[in-house]
């Protein structure tokens, strides 16, 4: 190639497709119009292969290994879920032992029971207006309100809900009632003379429920534990008749200061609830070390919808 036609070569590199598309009927330069078309064509193509595995792997991520990752990580039998959707925290055993030797006295000045500052702290506080006295039939319509509410959260985590969170087989005529941070919660007054009496709780049951894996794969709101010979054969043993005992077993506790409490419980129905002897004593029939307290929930959607539906009880 004599020195000007290597001249126009080297020049020819260098001009844009648009120049070459202008002169490519030219045979001075319909070779390199062809040349340079062929390659864009070849890079459009592989453009879109590589577009297209880009796309098919996004699919295949979204369709199928991500809802595979989260069905993993969402397993009903996953304990830190449950914890998440707020069937919520558990008790260590350290601040069970702690709660255990918590001590109560109560204030004459305004019956409230108080916790010994050093042992337990409170989340909730007191007004100085005196609690609304609920009628048994506005406590059975909270507490179904609940239920119906925790039984949609359930089947969230896969779980079953009870209203059964509290019975008991025989005893004396002192009341029934629950260690909480805020003070002790009467729970049942099983006489009108039954002591210590309703005045001498600041605070009262209004209901409860339970959270609980069910062997039948019960999910949602459940009456299983309702049918009599369930009932019947399961006083002793409690929800362990139709849980399973390996998986948590949460109870409720709902308060008439508008609180929502709750304990990792053993199932059984009578499990972190007492009674006091026939005089009132609270503490005569157990030791100290046998006394569990129940913990400020801190599921806040169920401390949101308590509040919501008490407020369709005014004073």
């Amino acid at each position: 190639m004599d020195k000007k036609k290597e001249t126009r070569a080297n020049y020819q590199k260098y001009h844009t497709f648009e120049f070459l598309e202008k002169r490519q009927n030219d045979p001075a330069w319909r070779d390199q119009y062809l040349q340079v078309k062929a390659e864009r064509q070849r890079a459009t193509i592989k453009a879109f292969i590589f577009s297209f595995a880009l796309f098919a792997v996004a699919l295949l991520f979204i369709f199928v290994l991500y809802p595979a990752f989260d069905n993993a990580m969402n397993k009903p039998n996953n304990s830190d879920d449950i914890q998440e959707l707020a069937y919520s925290t558990r008790e260590s055993d350290t601040s069970a032992d702690t709660s255990s030797r918590t001590t109560y006295a109560r204030q004459d000045t305004n019956s409230q029971i108080t916790n010994d500052p050093s042992t337990s702290e409170s989340n909730s506080t007191y007004t100085e207006n005196p609690p609304k006295v609920y009628s048994e039939l506005e406590k059975q319509e909270i507490n179904e309100q609940f239920l119906n509410w925790a039984g949609e959260r359930a089947k969230i985590a896969g779980m079953a809900v009870n209203s059964a969170y509290f019975n008991h087989g025989a005893s004396g005529i002192g009341d029934w009632y629950a260690r909480t941070p805020d003070g002790l919660v009467q729970v049942q007054q099983q006489v009108k003379e039954g002591k210590p009496g309703y005045d001498y709780f600041s605070i009262h049951s209004l209901g409860g429920v339970v959270f609980y894996y069910s062997l039948a794969d019960e999910r949602g709101k459940s009456d299983e534990i309702n049918d009599q010979k369930k009932l019947i054969s399961s006083t002793a043993t409690g929800f362990n008749v139709i849980a399973d005992s390996d998986q948590p077993i949460v109870k409720y506790l709902l308060g008439d200061n508008g609180v929502v409490y709750e304990a990792n419980s053993t199932g059984a129905f009578s499990d972190y609830f007492y009674v006091a002897d026939n005089t009132g004593d609270l503490t005569a029939l157990y030791k100290p070390e046998e006394l569990k307290d129940f913990i400020v929930s801190k599921d806040t959607a169920a401390q949101e919808e308590f509040k919501r539906i008490l407020g369709q009880y005014p004073n």
